[in-house]
């Protein structure tokens, strides 16, 4: 399957284009004459130049093998999702190794781009992953141009697949923007909605008015996983698209925290097998604890668990004899004595560094030490002339700095003034900056100066910039050491200053165009990242007149808004503090809306990153508004919510929101009287209008208060639920009575599901839990609400119709509620819809060698997810699979302690929620019914109590088989040991059965059968004196038992029932006679088949015990072996 790490050290190459790559990056600064010519035979006039591109690319001979047979397999199919990490100093060569790709990807008609991270960005959210992205949607503008219907129909898939979600990749990557408007323009005969082709003002609209957005209900953390599906879904597109993509983001170690996130969520993505993606980074600038270093642990790890592919390539630099090498084949002299010493020169002065090799080499030509004789045909130097003159601290933005020097003055200020923009910038911006700073004149719109493209163009020459889109007109410094060079041309002392100024003439240039275009422009990071670190702080802030700064806090607080709409809370939080510090004293009475969107935006942004203290005092600020409306301050009350949730203070949760909703007069009863008595009218009045409620007729609920209090209700229900709180059913009943008296919101769905989960699992309607179920998916539809509609689907499916609907014909429902889940970022509710995905494939009897693949995979997307609620619980269900599957415990299977479920882990369950607390009695039950230690069972199911588990996992589809187990249990138990206690129990399992049976639950049918026979077994105990008659009525109907649950494919049900009428039948053997024989041979054949249902179920530590058990009767097949105590994990393909 997947190839394991590789890891490939090298320092014996050189890494320089050849003649085909499109960027001269790797050649740094070249003067004119030191251009790559193409050499005619016939002119010996090209013959004095150092033709860099000749050399190709040398010594990369393993690390280029392992790149290419990455992208074989990646062609082919034979490994999906792989990562290569390419590490070194900077100049060593890395990004240029990763060139060397560029030529195969275009020859198979893929994409090959690039991304770059940039240290003076990182404020920036995902800019190297951003810039990646451009080059894509640059490719989708050619394609507009050369090929426009292939261009409309990409376009398509993108607003097909996204909707909703694509104005938060605008956000990102703002050149989409561009994609879409010029594809309306190209498709003009198109019919287009409003939505299309207003992208931007929907982008606009919905981050700037959360609160009244349907969006707002998702919580930060399902922002951001919202956020991440959307873009892992634009990257399957595009690797659909451009087949095969490759996407190359340099520079990692300059990474923000989100980037690394977002790459790990890319690189993990199953549902993406063409992509390839390349990272590199500065090794030296990455110690054990650089944030690039834990993410990279993680990436390991997560590669060893077969996530994905990992293979990793160290660059080091240059040996003497490498140099050697690379001097003959530029000098074209084969004198080894004579280039010997020249060599160690120039290794001396370069460490080996391939990038600094090519720039002193450069400059040594331009300095005339190393020139080409025409008298005898050959170049020449001295070596200590060269070594004279040139000074041992030189590096090479020394280097670099010389050559600029040399410049015309026009292309020594485009450096200058592009040295603060960042690794890539556009055409726009720089004219912006140069018209300003040069005060030249512009003549008309859409025309640029001619001394700025004069300048550009002749950087261009020199391979210092690259014109890396003609459609977008963007530009990106051939290597960061380039820009350092410029950035260093500038005294130190004017730095500051200078990249002031520029972040003013940005902000000014933002300030007229208007608000709506500052948020689409991710400029605004650049400005702001300039103005801010000098304009918010000291002196220069006091200088600052009120309507600049008011000006600076009104940007900030757009930029906020625009990092969080991406997820991109640390940096949020960062514009939102300036923000709040260039208010003005008198801001709440002035300035009142921007200065609660601030302390707003830095609440949110702030609970999200952990930062308790600064969110408390934005929340507290915000809060001592006294004569403020309480409407306004709904968003930092919910964010403070969010922030006590996420640390699992449920109780102060509860409190906080009680008094929140005591302020609308929206109470709850404390004592149990009033709870009972509200619970009683409640019940009463649901289960009276039942038939006359109809979701369909309800209006839209348009009062946005009310709205946000249902939000608060539906928070509430869930921290007393995690609590335990006998009030939280009130909590349901009052969300249903708002919406049928109110109009419904994006809550009403969940709160009709809720309901009818409390009618299915508590007064045993299952009809009516249906029925609610009906009126819950009809809101759903009518809503439209993406935060809501995986709660919804899950739980109708899981906690309703499993009661009235066969169970296979809900496993594509659940699927669907998980695919939805992750697409709007409801990860938790996704993460519940597979769980349960996975239980109803556990009671419909699929097999073990299936499902503990399955099991493994979700639960490892439940860890990534950080959804510990779900994964608890499966993680018992893996130790139940491995005893079963005599994986582990096979001295004693049903110990729940073991290599899934550690003692820490069953300690989290007992201190967790009543539903975890019951998981772990529930699994230890399953066990000890199935390996027949039934009066154990019997004994734990009276302690406990026999409705323990129906009443802490409400309504959910292992009730019924915890019932059944139960029932066979504590029959068996009165069997064995004819005390009346556990026959009473037997009997109430048996007629709760009965009972679930007859109000037409279809999946229970062979259940009820089952415990028919137990019933009658146990009063026909087969003694002596007893009918055979009456025998063989017992025997008939364990029988139809059997057949029962092999014709539904239940095969552990039926495995079970054949060895409960083996050891029935092994009951009536008392004696050496011949129907004594007959019932001992019985026995036998009972058990063989039981045998033969529990291997082909996949419970090879049940086949074993049984094996076991009854030595004298069953046979082991040759076919049986149980060897291994250890998960074998497989790989199975991850939906979405």
């Amino acid at each position: 399957m997947f190839q394991h790490a590789a890891v490939v050290k090298t320092g014996s190459a050189v890494t320089v284009v050849d003649d085909t790559s499109q960027s001269t990056a790797s050649l740094g600064a070249l003067s004119p004459s030191h251009q790559p010519q193409r050499r005619d035979s016939n002119d010996t006039a090209n013959v004095n130049k150092l033709n860099f591109r000749s050399l190709g690319v040398h010594g990369r001979e393993e690390e280029i093998s392992i790149l290419n047979r990455c992208f074989d397999q990646l062609l082919t199919g034979a490994l999906e999702r792989h990562l290569v990490l390419i590490s070194g100093t900077s100049g060593s060569g890395k990004s240029k190794l990763a060139d060397t790709l560029k030529k195969p990807t275009k020859k198979c008609n893929g994409l090959f781009v690039r991304g770059k991270f940039d240290i003076g960005c990182r404020s920036e959210p995902y800019s190297g992953i951003a810039s990646a992205c451009e080059e894509i949607c640059d490719a989708i503008l050619e394609l507009q141009m050369s090929n426009p219907v292939q261009a409309y129909m990409i376009c398509n898939q993108i607003k097909k697949e996204l909707n909703s979600e694509l104005p938060l990749l605008i956000q990102m990557i703002p050149v989409l923007e561009k994609v879409f408007r010029v594809d309306a323009t190209h498709n003009k005969k198109q019919e287009m909605t409003d939505e299309q082709l207003s992208i931007h003002e929907e982008s606009s609209e919905s981050t700037a008015d959360e609160s009244t957005s349907s969006d707002a209900a998702f919580s930060l953390v399902d922002s951001k996983s919202r956020f991440h599906f959307a873009f892992v879904r634009f990257m399957r597109l595009m690797s659909a698209e451009f087949d095969p993509l490759v996407v190359v983001i340099d520079d990692l170690q300059w990474a923000d925290a989100p980037s690394l996130e977002l790459l790990e969520v890319i690189v993990t993505d199953r549902g993406n097998p063409k992509l390839l993606i390349i990272g590199t980074y500065r090794s030296n600038e990455v110690d054990a604890m650089h944030i690039f270093n834990l993410s990279l642990q993680d990436l390991r790890v997560k590669s060893l668990e077969n996530d994905f592919a990992l293979s990793e390539i160290e660059v080091g630099n240059l040996r003497v004899q490498d140099v050697h090498t690379i001097l003959q084949k530029l000098l074209r002299c084969d004198n080894n004595e004579r280039t010997l010493g020249l060599a160690n020169v120039c290794f001396d002065k370069t460490m080996g560094n391939a990038f600094f090799l090519v720039q002193f080499l450069s400059m040594l030509c331009d300095e005339h030490l190393l020139r080409f004789g025409v008298s005898g045909y050959s170049w020449q130097w001295d070596e200590e002339e060269i070594k004279a003159r040139t000074r041992a601290s030189d590096n090479v933005v020394d280097l670099l700095k010389a050559k600029m020097t040399n410049l015309p003055k026009d292309s020594i200020e485009i450096l200058k003034l592009a040295a603060y923009l960042g690794t890539t910038f556009e055409l726009d911006t720089l004219t912006t900056v140069w018209k300003n700073k040069t005060k030249e004149i512009v003549p008309e719109q859409g025309r640029y100066d001619e001394n700025l493209i004069t300048g550009l163009a002749e950087l261009e020459t020199e391979g210092l910039l690259l014109n890396i889109s003609k459609v977008t007109r963007r530009y990106a410094w051939a290597h960061d050491k380039i820009q350092e060079a410029a950035m260093a041309m500038i005294p130190k002392s004017d730095q500051i200053s200078l990249g002031h100024s520029i972040g003013e003439i940005l902000v000014s240039e933002m300030d007229d165009a208007g608000t709506q275009e500052s948020d689409s422009s991710s400029t605004i990071f650049v400005a702001l990242n300039l103005v801010n670190p000098a304009a918010g702080n000291g002196s220069m802030h006091e200088d600052l007149g009120a309507e600049k700064r008011l000006t600076l806090a009104r940007l900030n607080c757009i930029a906020s808004r625009k990092a969080i709409s991406i997820s991109a809370f640390e940096s949020a939080s960062v514009y939102a503090t300036y923000g709040i510090r260039y208010l003005p004293e008198n801001a709440w009475l002035d300035h009142y809306d921007l200065t609660l969107k601030l302390y707003s935006l830095g609440a949110k942004a702030n609970a999200f990153i952990g930062n308790v203290e600064r969110m408390e005092r934005y929340c507290k600020e915000v809060m001592s508004q006294e004569h403020k409306p309480i409407e306004d301050k709904f968003d930092v009350y919910n964010s403070w919510l969010d922030s006590i949730m996420n640390r699992c203070l449920h109780g102060e949760a509860i409190d906080l929101m009680l008094d929140i909703l005591g302020k609308f007069k929206c109470r709850f009863p404390t004592g149990a009287v009033g709870i009972g008595f509200e619970m009683a009218i409640n019940v009463m009045n649901i289960k009276v209008t039942l038939k006359s409620r109809d979701a369909s007729t309800l209006s839209k609920m348009n009062d946005k208060t009310r709205t946000e209090l249902m939000k608060l209700l539906d928070k509430l229900s869930s921290s007393m639920f995690m609590e335990g709180d006998d009030r939280m059913p009130l909590c349901v009943f009052r969300s249903l009575n708002w919406s049928m008296k109110y109009g419904y919101c994006d809550y009403s769905s969940v709160a009709f599901a809720t309901t009818g989960m409390m009618l299915t699992g508590i007064l045993d309607d299952i009809q009516g839990g249906a029925k609610y179920g009906d009126q819950a998916l009809a809101l759903l539809e009518k809503s439209k609400s993406s935060s809501s509609a995986s709660r919804t689907l899950y739980i109708v499916n899981a906690f309703l119709y499993g009661w009235t609907k066969p169970l296979k014909d809900l496993l594509k429902p659940l699927l669907h509620a998980y695919d939805v889940g992750l697409q709007s970022g409801d990860t938790e509710s996704a993460m519940w819809a597979i769980h349960n995905w996975l239980v109803n494939k556990y009671i419909m009897g699929v097999s073990l060698d299936l499902l503990l693949p399955d099991l493994i995979v979700y639960m490892k997307q439940m860890k990534d997810l950080k959804r510990f609620q779900a994964l608890y619980i499966d993680k018992c269900t893996h130790q139940m699979y491995l005893n079963l599957m005599g994986q582990n415990n096979l001295d004693d299977p049903t110990r729940i302690i073991g290599d899934a479920l550690t003692e820490e882990d069953i300690e989290y369950c007992k201190k967790g929620t009543a539903v975890h607390q019951a998981m772990l009695h529930l699994i230890h039950g399953f066990l000890l019914a199935t390996y027949g230690r039934h009066v154990e069972h019997a004994d734990l199911t009276l302690k406990l109590g026999p409705n323990y588990i129906i009443k802490s996992m409400v309504a959910v589809q292992s009730n019924p088989r915890d019932v059944l187990l139960k029932g066979v249990s504590c029959f068996a138990a009165a069997r064995q040991t004819g005390k009346k206690k556990y026959a009473k129990v037997a009997h109430q399992m048996k007629a709760k059965m009965d009972k679930w049976f007859d109000m037409g639950n279809p999946n229970i049918k062979h259940y009820k059968s089952f415990l028919d026979a137990e019933a009658l077994a146990l009063a026909n105990k087969g003694k002596n004196g007893k009918k055979r008659s009456s025998t063989q009525v017992v025997i008939q109907q364990y029988e139809v038992a059997i057949s029962q649950a092999t014709r539904g494919g239940y095969k552990h049900d039926a495995a079970l029932a054949c060895e409960r009428l083996g050891e029935y039948q092994l009951s009536l053997v008392s004696s050496t006679t011949a129907a004594a024989d007959e019932d001992r041979h019985q026995a036998q054949k009972r058990f063989a088949q039981a045998s033969k249902y529990w291997r082909s179920w996949g419970a090879m530590g049940k086949v074993h015990d049984l094996e076991q058990k009854y030595a004298n009767l069953v046979t082991p097949p040759k076919e049986v072996r149980i060897e291994s105590t250890t998960t074998k994990k497989q790989n199975i393909p991850l939906r979405a």
